[in-house]
């Protein structure tokens, strides 16, 4: 499991970088994009897709590292028997 999250980090974190790194091509290349396509680049429900999207990807990213931490402390560490419901 510990493995399977390590990947799932490594390959999120990839992601992120990939998709910051196209974002900010697009902004500095100074080429013109396409305008037939400009009022939904622009639009606010592309915009607050944009926005889900990133927040999504970002909680994703801090749940999966912290149960990378958690289950790296084994089934009886600290932060897995934070409740009550562990006999520790």
């Amino acid at each position: 499991m510990v493995a399977g999250l390590a990947s799932q980090v490594f390959t999120l974190a990839l992601f992120i970088f990939l998709a910051g790194e196209y974002a900010y091509r697009v902004i500095t290349s100074g080429r013109q994009l396409d305008p037939m396509y400009a009022h939904l680049r622009g639009s606010k429900k592309f915009l607050g897709f944009l926005g889900a999207l990133t927040a999504a990807t970002l909680c994703i990213l801090v749940r999966s590292v912290y149960r990378l931490i958690e289950l790296s402390q084994g089934w009886e560490g600290q932060l897995i028997c934070i409740f009550p419901r562990c006999d520790v």
